[in-house]
């Protein structure tokens, strides 16, 4: 995570960015997916980020990054609790993601044993990792 301030862009704010790489394992993972469940997860995704509140910008399909912000305004009634609640708030945002693609990882699995296709639980636990 990544706090600072873009004197370009947004000289007057305090902005905290995560950057989300998916690893080449993951890659792997959602490369088996169907058209369907890549999309199911790509909306989930998006749905989840619009009710957190932040921003995002890269997530263009399911296996590419992203990059998750906010922004807080600097002023005199700028506080600790402001900073903390907004890294905090980025963090939980984070582990969102990661939960949405195991969850994305666990349908896919289950929905594999129904036709006959059995997959190792490492695949889960893999997109489960923090």
């Amino acid at each position: 995570m990544i706090l600072g301030r873009v004197k370009d862009e947004w000289p007057d704010y305090l902005i905290f960015r995560a950057e989300i790489a998916v690893s080449e394992d993951d890659k792997a993972i959602l490369a088996d997916f169907t058209e369907d469940e890549r999309v199911s997860a790509l909306l989930s995704l998006k749905l989840e980020l619009a009710r957190a509140g932040v921003g995002y910008s890269g997530l263009t399909a399911i296996d590419s990054g992203l990059n998750i912000f906010t922004k807080i305004p600097i002023n005199h009634a700028l506080s600790e609790d402001q900073l903390i609640e907004s890294i905090w708030k980025l963090e939980a945002v984070v582990n969102q993601v990661y939960l949405i693609g195991a969850i994305a990882a666990q349908r896919h699995k289950a929905s594999q044993k129904d036709v006959g296709v059995d997959h190792p639980t490492a695949e889960t636990e893999q997109l489960l990792r923090v």
